[in-house]
């Protein structure tokens, strides 16, 4: 009835609105349908026909929209890709590719092409198939149409299963045909695994070897012959174990107890338990001595055998998801696995979960990270807990404790001091982290996880200049190396090294080979969804399309559905030959087409049952049980074939699960007692680590010592009556992410060409990056950097503008070594040369650098400056940038400090790269340019600070403090380290 009166609706409303979904009953197909009498003649009513007429007039109109505004979305995310490369100055590596190819289509591409053939006269590609027609045109240029001399194209069409990351076998085939089959050689001989599993994987291949691959004019399957070599061969009870067991689903009974087609979750739960049921007698019986892997050669005769073990099974799954699930089928049953993965650990939840804790730990009395820290996953706090502790002033204070705990042990001991204690002395409700995973699920996994991580960041700590620059370095690894296919070094690691069962994805798999190996949904398949727009290969010329609503939707859905099919069986190729002993695979009727699977249409129904001709499938879906009542004759056929490598059993049916006993602890390998003592006073350190703690009152709550926003002046009478309402140089936002945004243009900048464009341009490409907008702060972003460049420095006149490239070092970063830092010593060579009372850095004394980075070192009149940029906000008025309030704010940010240390660095790195070189006569001595208070109408007397050490302080921090070696005189430089400075 509700149906009627949105129909009622609909008819009776002026104007008419769109049609209900209810309209949909009323077209001549729908009544059709759903008559109660055929053929009444109450149907052929012309009512019903424009009915229907209107319905598909509607439909048409929504696809054409549809695909209207899917191309205007894909043109417009192309264009702000673009975009924001070019004001990023990025190239993806598509882009290069892109580019050369380009280029070879230029005008000068035939220069080109012979410069880098005669280079690389002859090119050898590997994995081939995994090329797309981008590399291909670029080396039928180079090699084919070109001078290039030689060119080898590498690659197993068969196993061509990443088309998900750009892979187009298409274009293997086209480069195939382009070369001729008189081009092609063909590996024949398998060295790995048994004579009977090649037997095996033959006849599942060979039921139809023309068109297994479904592509078969350009892909098909040549039997292999297993290597003459001996070979490990899975024993039971004196008897090989068949090659390939195929096991059949059974049917499942219904709501009435009737038997039925299993769906495919009832399918997927009988698969995991019979695969984690045979995982577990095996290693029971090896346990018994009664499974074992015996090595034969071609005569029988054996050369070695041992029982099976754990890390001799593989169980090869689609998702990690179907993964995940079989570990807990073997759990239940007290076999342990781990996962196998490829993935990078910076993409894992525990890289995201560590990282506001780790910015936590930089910046304790920070409240709002001190709050994100609370509901980092590695704490295992849920909603109510955090809010309690966030709101309960003791419980706040304790978590602000340990947080100030971790950042002493980080920046007095190191990183993995502190990491050590982040995890098992760090948690707000008196579980620390490792208890917190130990208790939750997956927990070997997330530690190790949070392991890795630990072990990655002490190594980048090593080369990272202090605290700070570590947690960016960390942000930077997290946003930019999520790769899908990760480097050795940061991919995920095992669990454990125990040598588990293993479990890994079919994509994973590629490549790798294991004894056993169990293969519980291969007759699971995705099939091609008609709703989402369709990719498929025009069947003329092989040119990739994408279909979002065309009048031949209907065909091109068969075309995905071919191409879909045709990679399962690539993926299904990949699965069956990883065995080097024996595969187990599930096999039989099992989900529902209009669920998304259905067994029917996935790579083993097309190679156990072939009933459908390959030219078939462009006219309609794969259906290989279309007209078979049972299955019997078609596997019965197969294990004919298989010459008795291949079993055909049903699959085991469930049983109680019982559980594999524990290894003997006696057994088990003990660690030795380290009795040994570790000097932890060697450490890597930075002028902001040494002087944090000068800070942690005085900041207040919140402040960083080097957030460039601080407003730390003396009292004066204002002389000048400008303040932050009428110029931009102090209205200008503050903070220290704006402090680095401009040192950034700074270094970009060429002081001697158009400011203001070059800042318009900067500014466009970084100022998202730190949050704000360049086009509301860009004027104010020129001005301040002109009067940056065109204020005088010194009274002869000195300015930046007046400064090319070449005498100019940007960003010199160095390593200030010491054999033992005496801070003791420092403290009182601070205070003489302030002239007042200063206090005193806590830090202990320690062995091993200073890092840092100098923002300019500059040469004028054959002397080298140090210039360091400053954005700090000092106060509303120019006069705040006086020389007395600068001096006042040199002294209260420990300026004072960090120049020593910069005018030591260069001190050590001139004296030994320069010939000749005397502290008086060269190093000319430190200014600190405070931005906002830089004009040129007062040159040196606003904004500017300037000092030279006294050469005796440079020496005594040398000698006394950071001595190095035999404390080398000033012209041997010692321990500064290579300079990582950039000169633009």
């Amino acid at each position: 009835t509700g149906g009627f009166e949105l129909l009622d609706a609909y008819f009776a409303a002026d104007p008419v609105p769109p049609p209900p979904e209810a309209f949909a009953a009323l077209t001549p197909q729908a009544m059709a349908e759903h008559a109660l009498k055929k053929q009444d003649p109450a149907l052929d009513d012309p009512f019903f026909a424009r009915c229907g007429a209107v319905r598909e007039a509607l439909e048409s109109i929504h696809g054409d929209l549809r695909a209207a505004a899917l191309a205007d979305a894909a043109d417009f995310s192309r264009g702000q890709v673009r975009q924001a490369k070019a004001d990023g100055g990025l190239l993806s590596y598509d882009d290069m590719l892109i580019h050369l190819r380009d280029a070879l289509a230029g005008p000068g591409g035939a220069a080109l092409a012979r410069g880098i053939t005669e280079r690389f006269p002859v090119a050898m590609i590997d994995e081939f198939q995994d090329t797309d027609p981008l590399q291909w045109d670029i080396f039928r240029r180079l090699y084919i149409d070109g001078p290039g001399r030689s060119l080898l194209l590498i690659g197993d069409p068969k196993q061509a299963i990443y088309s998900f990351r750009g892979g187009d076998i298409f274009t293997y085939m086209a480069a195939q045909r382009c070369l001729g089959a008189g081009a092609r050689s063909t590996l024949l001989r398998n060295w790995r695994s048994t004579p009977a599993v090649v037997r095996a994987v033959n006849a599942v291949f060979l039921r139809r070897q023309r068109d297994a691959f479904v592509f078969g004019e350009t892909i098909g399957f040549a039997p292999s012959d297993a290597a003459d070599k001996a070979h490990q061969h899975l024993v039971e009870a004196d008897a090989d174990r068949p090659a390939l067991t195929l096991w059949t689903l059974p049917c499942v009974p219904d709501k009435q107890g009737e038997p039925k087609v299993p769906s495919k979750d009832e399918a997927t739960s009988l698969a995991h338990a019979a695969v984690a049921q045979e995982i577990l007698r095996l290693l029971a019986g090896a346990r018994r001595g009664e499974v074992q892997l015996v090595q034969r050669d071609g005569s029988g005769a054996v050369s070695a055998q041992r029982a099976l073990q754990p890390k001799d099974i593989a169980v090869l799954v689609r998702t990690r998801r179907d993964g995940s699930a079989l570990r807990q089928a073997l759990a239940v049953r007290g076999v342990a696995a781990v996962s196998v993965s490829r993935d990078s650990v910076y993409a894992s939840d525990e890289a995201a979960a560590l990282e506001p804790l780790l910015a936590a730990a930089l910046s304790p009395r920070e409240r709002r990270l001190a709050s994100r820290a609370l509901a980092s996953e590695l704490l295992g706090l849920g909603y109510a807990e955090i809010a309690r502790v966030a709101g309960d002033e003791l419980a706040w204070a304790g978590w602000v404790d340990q947080l100030l705990g971790l950042h002493q042990a980080w920046q007095r001991q190191g990183f993995m001091a502190m990491f050590q204690r982040l995890l098992w002395h760090t948690g707000p409700t008196g579980i620390c982290i490792a208890e917190a995973l130990a208790a939750g699920g997956d927990p070997e996994r997330r530690l190790t996880n949070l392991l890795h991580l630990g072990e990655l960041l002490q190594q980048a700590a090593r080369a990272q200049a202090g605290m700070d620059a570590l947690v960016h370095w960390f942000r930077t690894q997290r946003r930019e190396q999520q790769a899908e296919q990760a480097g050795d070094e940061l991919q995920l690691r095992l669990e454990s090294d125990a040598g588990l069962v293993q479990i890994l994805t079919l994509h994973a798999a590629k490549g790798l080979q294991y004894p056993v190996v169990l293969l519980p949904d291969l007759w699971n398949c995705r099939i091609t969804n008609p709703n989402h727009p369709l990719r498929f290969h025009r069947e003329a010329d092989g040119k990739p399309c994408l279909d979002i609503g065309s009048d031949d939707h209907a065909a091109h859905l068969c075309l995905a559905e071919r191409e879909r099919l045709a990679e399962d069986v690539r993926l299904a190729y990949v699965a069956l030959t990883r065995a080097e002993s024996a595969v187990y695979v599930v096999w039989g009727r099992a989900g529902s087409a209009s669920h998304g699977a259905d067994a029917g249409r996935a790579a083993l129904g097309w190679l156990l049952h072939p009933h459908q001709d390959a030219a078939a499938l462009t006219a309609g879906p794969p259906d290989a049980f279309a007209g078979l009542d049972t299955l019997d004759d078609d596997l019965a056929a197969l294990a004919g074939q298989a010459d008795g490598s291949i079993a055909v059993e049903p699959l085991p049916e469930p049983i109680t699960p019982a559980r594999l006993a524990a290894v003997d602890d006696s057994l088990l390998p003990k660690a030795r007692p380290f009795a040994g003592r570790i000097d932890t006073s060697w450490r890597i350190t930075s002028f902001s680590a040494l002087s944090r703690d000068l800070h942690a009152d005085a900041a207040g709550l919140g402040e960083r010592i080097d957030d460039e926003s601080a407003a730390t002046r003396p009292e004066v009478e204002p002389t000048d009556p400008t303040t932050a309402d009428d110029d931009p140089a102090l209205r200008f936002p503050a903070g220290s992410d704006v402090g680095t945004f401009l040192h950034l243009l700074l270094e970009y900048l060429d002081f001697t060409g158009d400011i203001g464009a070059q800042a318009e341009r900067l500014s466009a490409r970084f100022a998202a990056r730190f949050g704000l907008d360049h086009r509301h702060h860009g004027a104010d972003t020129a001005l301040l950097l002109q009067r940056t460049v065109q204020t005088r420095l010194t009274g002869d006149g000195l300015r930046l503008a007046d400064l090319p490239g070449t005498r100019r070092l940007n960003e010199l970063a160095f390593d200030l070594a010491a054999d033992r830092a005496d801070l003791g010593t420092m403290n009182r060579l601070l205070v003489e040369h302030a002239g007042q009372p200063l206090p005193a850095l806590t830090s202990g004394s320690f062995a091993g650098m200073v890092t840092g980075v100098i923002d300019l070192v500059l040469e004028h009149a054959g002397c080298f400056y140090i210039a360091d940029y400053k954005s700090n906000l000092l106060g509303p008025s120019f006069d705040d940038y006086a020389p007395a309030a600068l001096a006042a704010a040199m002294l209260a940010r420990r300026y004072d400090l960090q120049y020593l240390l910069y005018t030591l660095a260069l001190h050590r790195y001139l004296g030994g790269r320069l010939p000749g070189y005397d502290y008086e006569r060269h190093l000319g001595g430190v200014f600190y340019l405070f931005l906002r208070g830089m004009r040129p109408e007062t040159g040196p007397e606003r904004g500017v600070f300037f000092t030279r050490p006294p050469r005796a302080l440079i020496e005594a921090l040398d000698r006394q403090v950071f001595p190095w070696g035999n404390a080398a005189s000033a012209g041997e430089a010692p321990g500064t380290g290579s300079p990582r400075g950039r000169s633009r």
